[in-house]
C-alpha cells in the first residue's frame, strides 16, 4: 500500500491530499466484510484503513463499528478505541449517545462502565423527550439489574404524566 498513514496508524492507499469526505468505500469494505467470514487480513486492513481516514468523526465512528464485529480479536481492540475517540468527537450528544451505545458490546468488562456513563451522559443533554428515551433505553441491556430498573424508570418518567 502506498499513500500516508492514516489515524489509525495503518498505511492507506488513498493519498492524504485525497480525503474523502463520505464514506462509500469503507461502507463497501465493511458490508464485504459481514457477507465473508474469514475475510482476507489485506482486505481488512484495507477496510480499517479506509475507516480511519474518514475525516468526519460520526462517520469514523460509525464505519469502524460496523467493522468491529468480524474483526479478530488482536484488531477489535485498536479498531474499537478509534471508533470510541470518533464517536467522542461528535458534537451532537443524541448522535454520540447513539454511537457510543453501539460500541458497548465490543469493550471488556473494564471498560463497559466508562462507555456506559459516557452513553448516559450525552443521553440525557438532549431535550426532545423521545429521543432521550430512545437514547437512554439502548444501553440498557448491558446495567445490572439495580440500574436497569433505574433506567427503565428515567426513561418513563417524562410520558407518565401524559398516560
Amino acid at each position: 500500500m502506498s499513500g500516508c498513514a492514516n489515524r489509525c496508524g495503518l498505511p492507506s492507499r488513498s493519498t492524504c491530499r485525497g480525503r474523502r469526505s463520505s464514506a462509500p468505500g469503507a461502507l463497501a469494505l465493511a458490508d464485504l466484510g459481514h457477507a465473508l467470514p474469514d475475510w482476507e487480513p489485506a482486505l481488512r486492513e484495507e477496510a480499517l484503513a479506509e475507516a480511519c481516514s474518514l475525516a468526519q468523526p460520526f462517520e469514523r465512528a460509525e464505519t469502524l463499528t460496523g467493522l468491529l464485529a468480524e474483526m479478530p480479536e488482536e484488531l477489535r481492540a485498536h479498531a474499537a478505541g478509534e471508533a470510541l475517540a470518533a464517536a467522542r468527537a461528535v458534537s451532537d450528544p443524541a448522535v454520540r449517545a447513539a454511537l457510543l451505545a453501539d460500541l458497548i458490546e465490543f469493550f471488556p468488562e473494564a471498560r463497559v462502565r466508562e462507555v456506559l456513563g459516557e452513553a448516559g451522559r450525552a443521553a440525557r443533554q438532549g431535550e426532545d423527550p423521545i429521543l432521550r428515551a430512545e437514547r437512554l433505553s439502548r444501553p440498557i441491556p448491558y446495567l445490572n439489574e439495580a440500574e436497569r430498573a433505574a433506567a427503565i424508570g428515567e426513561v418513563l418518567t417524562p410520558f407518565e404524566d401524559r398516560a
